[in-house]
């Protein structure tokens, strides 16, 4: 390399990492960051970099393993999100329409109000969610792309009947669903936690600097610096292996997969170093994911990366890994939806029925909510775009379909009516997705949200909102009429533009430039009146301000009160 500055490629189950020499790392991260900015890089990939930067200021002020992990405990605390970017942390205390947002910060004496108009939306802090034992569990997406779990009880011409822990039982109207996917039944956990650090081996990464050990606290493991710790959870055949990952800064972890041996292993050095059997190391960091079959004399094989937006968009993900190891098949699924299948074109290299876990030490992390299970070898079935279609749909377990009109789902049993006059009943059980015509739908006017709130399992639900407190969601949908739910089911609200009557225009005589003081997306007029403005760029032209929506222009007079619209 002609880089012009030493370079010692470090790695370990994970993506190789540069240890530089301090001075060079701040000179290096200020060409950079001048760079990033001048080229106006993704912003996401600016914020993942800043973030980073953020991270390593406060750890650096942080002594004590233990004090470090501490910082990412379950968080119970709420956080709200304004339209200019501002983030404040607390508790909700109100969401009412006609009042705003009504907000408890520590810091403040009185409850702090925000006008609806300026929150983009509002994230919940950890709640307990109920175990789902259901025999019926079931998820109905509807037509506008909303996704509701809950006990199927029974669909019929009109309607379709879900028993929910959430909010009782609801009756959505038919024409509204496009489908409703019956979930499998839970499978009983091969491997559960953690409970703690008994029965995991901590091993050290000599490779990396300032090498530490993985803590645990409250049901979670954590690493603030490089770390590894395995054990040997019995992995199935046909495996599902579910996890939580947080962390703070830049993610670089890897995950080893049907090993044998507990100790993180040097990938540089493989062949000089312990014996060990045959791996896969699943590395996960920042903006990719790669997948690496890992022997000792044989040298290394790369089975493919793809980028994950949500690893560079987020701090949080439900992580699912997938194996089918007859099939020599592993696929990832990052907070429900499929990432990658990789295909091992060669024998399955997997030796072991252990995990590994091994953190770079690039920032924080917290590994939670570790589930090990049998594994169907199905994956979900999504609804296909059919407009037209003039028939209902339903696809089985086997692979089978059945076309003809879904007359009712009533006591775990699919009735069909079929284009010869004959009727066939399916078990529900044997049923992968239930399909409605696209001809029958109907999808709900625009105006009748005003939120989108999405559900800790997965899937959001459209509304118009009444009120939101602590206690319970109040709100109404055209296809689920009257609305009552728990708020611990959902994780984060968002708000739509409420659509308020323009006010009558005035005429303002033109005039010499009125002094004012800019701030963000707010104008303040001396003498009194405020008036919000919308748009990406401002900028005052005599006594007329100009504004830039879209590249669209807007031109409206400068007036000492009045809203502008």
């Amino acid at each position: 390399m002609t880089s012009g500055f030493p370079i010692n490629l470090v790695e370990t189950d994970s993506t190789p990492c540069l240890n530089l020499p301090s001075h060079r790392k701040s000179n290096i991260r200020d060409a950079v960051e001048r760079v990033f900015t001048r080229l106006a890089l993704a912003p996401a990939f600016l914020s993942a970099i800043l973030s980073w930067q953020a991270a390593a200021a406060e750890a650096a002020q942080q002594t004590g393993t233990t004090a470090r992990a501490a910082a990412l405990a379950n968080d119970t605390r709420d956080a709200i999100l304004l339209n200019n970017g501002d983030t404040l942390y607390g508790s909700l205390q109100l969401i009412d329409p006609t009042i705003g947002v009504r907000w408890r910060h520590p810091s403040a004496a009185e409850v702090i109000e925000f006008i609806s108009d300026q929150v983009s939306e509002v994230r919940f802090g950890y709640r307990p969610q109920p175990q789902n034992d259901s025999i019926n569990s079931c998820q109905v997406r509807l037509s506008n792309q909303d996704e509701i779990e809950g006990n199927l009880l029974s669909i019929d011409a009109e309607r379709v009947t879900l028993e929910t822990w959430y909010a009782g039982k609801m009756e959505i109207a038919r024409k509204f669903v496009q489908s409703v996917a019956p979930k499998p039944m839970e499978r009983p956990p091969v491997f559960e936690g953690p409970a703690g650090l008994e029965g995991w081996t901590m091993g050290l990464v000599q490779t990396v600097p300032n090498a530490g050990q993985w803590s645990y606290k409250n049901g979670a493991f954590y690493a603030t610096q490089s770390a590894s710790i395995a054990r040997d959870l019995k992995l199935p055949d046909v495996a599902s292996i579910q996890f939580d990952l947080n962390w703070k800064g830049m993610l670089y972890i890897a995950v080893a997969l049907y090993t044998d041996y507990m100790q993180p292993i040097n990938l540089q050095t493989k062949e000089t170093g312990p014996d060990f059997g045959g791996f896969y190391s699943l590395q996960l960091n920042s903006y990719t994911v790669n997948l690496l079959p890992v022997s000792k004399q044989e040298p290394l094989r790369y089975l493919g990366q793809t980028s994950v937006p949500a690893l560079n968009q987020k701090s949080k993900v439900h992580v699912e890994i997938r194996v089918n190891k007859p099939k020599r098949m592993i696929a990832l699924m990052v907070d429900g939806l499929l990432v990658k299948q990789w295909i091992d074109t060669d024998d399955f290299v997997g030796k072991g029925t252990g995990v590994r876990f091994v953190h770079q030490g690039q920032g924080s992390v917290k590994l939670s909510n570790i589930r090990v299970t049998e594994w169907d070898g199905q994956f979900d079935e999504k609804p296909s775009a059919a407009p037209e279609s003039k028939t209902d749909l339903g696809r089985l377990q086997n692979g089978d379909k059945v076309s003809g009109d879904l007359q009712r789902v009533q006591d775990s049993k699919v009735t069909f009516a079929l284009p010869e006059g004959s009727t066939l009943d399916i078990p529900l059980n044997r049923v992968k997705l239930l399909q409605m015509a696209g001809q029958k739908m109907e999808r709900p006017p625009d105006n009748t949200s005003t939120v989108r709130a999405t559900f800790r399992r997965g899937g959001s639900l459209t509304f118009r909102l009444e009120k939101w407190d602590q206690q319970e969601v109040i709100g109404s949908s055209p296809g689920l009429g009257k609305l009552i739910l728990n708020p611990a089911a959902f994780e984060r609200v968002q708000f739509y533009p409420i659509a308020r009557p323009k006010p009558t225009a005035r005429a303002t005589p033109m005039g010499p430039p009125i002094p004012m003081a800019i701030q963000r997306d707010r104008i303040f007029v001396p003498g009194g009146g405020r008036a919000v403005i919308r748009g990406e760029r401002l900028f005052i032209d005599g006594g007329r301000a100009v504004i830039f929506d879209r590249g669209r222009a807007m031109v409206r007079p400068v007036a000492a009160e009045g809203n502008w619209r």
